[in-house]
């Protein structure tokens, strides 16, 4: 280690002086050696002590880099086994914290509202055929079956082919209100800024509530720039299908919660049927792989490999056999439960935005979780392993 300017680097302690020696250790002294007055011996003393401490300092700083150096490319690796392009995750940090900052703008301003249609048509396919790429070669791309992903897809046909459907309208802005941000809730959807991974996660989650927010209640400031005004009079599709002269809260709430579980539990019969029914045929598992290789992961697979939390033991209630059952028993009841306060967040703005922000708050404390606990107890678990570097000082002299 070079010296720093205008320092005095302390000499090395004697043996004698270890040992409590204070003759030998006075004598090694270059302040008591010199023969000067009493104030200039201390003001040498306290100098050569700040310089060591300094010059200590500076080294655990070094070998603290070092230890994190060596963290950071043994903890972060890819699918593939490889470390990560760290250049690449700084880009994506940048990026997703733009957008996430975009996203609110765009949300609470005039003019970003006109944008939001075409925002969430150009980045959620770019988001999902990463996601499918990055699944597919860790055998995770069935996961894409699962609600979360078909429901993006409604919103993305109510937008470009059903905009003046408020019966669709009000199907679609239950589910992007109930089941979509409560799975932030219930599986801890982490806003961490450098992997795609997790803000695609809570991207698809998320960003469905705030667009359909934002047309809820600023219908023609969305529909501004988009070639049709979107319907949301979903009392006046009521009244004119059913012949009523005013739709009551109980017309529209059966159908924003009621609808939206009909929804959920075709999406989910036709995803068991598929796995556990279709792909065990034959005929299909050379093209569906998912029932034979128990590799491939799913949703299901996932909770019931994962060993702890109440998924897990609520699956295991009554013993593997029940597995399946209980996993479409969990699913209904977490529908339910969710679908409840839907007519609520569509017949007030105030209490609709509160739970929108209370989701985004619960994901950015998920993510600063992460970055707080999960990474630095790694990180401190990770130096118990390392044993610490002592450079000779000799060494540290040449040292550049």
């Amino acid at each position: 280690m070079a010296k720093m300017p205008g320092q005095v680097r302390a000499p090395a302690p004697t043996r004698a002086a270890d040992e409590g020696d204070d003759e030998t250790a006075l004598s090694v002294n270059p302040a008591f050696a010199s023969g000067g007055d009493d104030s200039d011996n201390l003001d040498a003393i306290m100098t050569s002590q700040k310089s060591t401490k300094y010059l200590a300092l500076l080294s655990g700083q070094r070998r603290a880099r070092d230890e994190a150096d060596r963290f950071i490319k043994h903890h972060f690796k890819g699918p593939d086994g490889q470390g990560h392009n760290r250049f690449l995750d700084k880009v994506t940090f940048l990026l997703t914290v733009l957008g996430c900052v975009f996203m609110t703008y765009a949300v609470s301003s005039e003019f970003g509202r006109r944008l939001l249609p075409y925002t969430f048509l150009i980045t959620l396919p770019v988001l999902l055929v990463i996601r499918y790429f990055q699944y597919k070669r860790r055998k995770w791309h069935y996961f894409l079956l699962d609600f979360c992903y078909w429901a993006n897809l409604g919103c993305v046909l109510y937008m470009l082919a059903m905009p003046d459907s408020a019966i669709f309208f009000g199907l679609i802005f239950s589910i992007a209100n109930s089941i979509l941000p409560w799975t932030i809730i219930s599986y801890r959807n982490s806003l961490v800024f450098h992997s795609v991974d997790r803000f695609t996660s809570f991207y698809i989650h998320a960003f469905p509530m705030a667009v359909f927010y934002a047309i809820r209640w600023y219908p023609k400031d969305v529909a501004a720039w988009w070639y049709a005004d979107f319907n949301v009079d979903v009392e006046g599709a009521m009244e004119d299908i059913f012949d009523l002269a005013e739709a009551k809260w109980y017309h529209v709430a059966p159908l924003l919660s009621f609808g939206s579980l009909v929804v959920f539990f075709i999406q989910q019969f036709a995803e068991i049927v598929l796995i556990n029914v279709v792909a065990k045929q034959p005929c299909a598992q050379n093209w569906l792989h998912v029932y034979v290789d128990q590799e491939y992961m799913t949703l299901f697979r996932w909770n019931v490999m994962k060993g702890e939390g109440f998924s897990y033991r609520m699956l295991n209630a009554f013993g593997p056999n029940y597995r399946l059952v209980m996993w479409m028993v969990l699913n209904m009841m977490f529908a339910t439960f969710t679908v409840i306060p839907c007519y609520i967040w569509y017949k007030w703005k105030y209490p609709n935005l509160v739970f929108a922000c209370y989701v985004f708050a619960r994901a950015t404390w998920n993510g600063a979780n992460f970055y707080v606990e999960v990474f630095s107890r790694r990180y401190y678990a990770r130096r118990r392993t390392i044993k610490p570097e002592v450079v000779p000082d000799d060494e540290e002299e040449n040292q550049a």
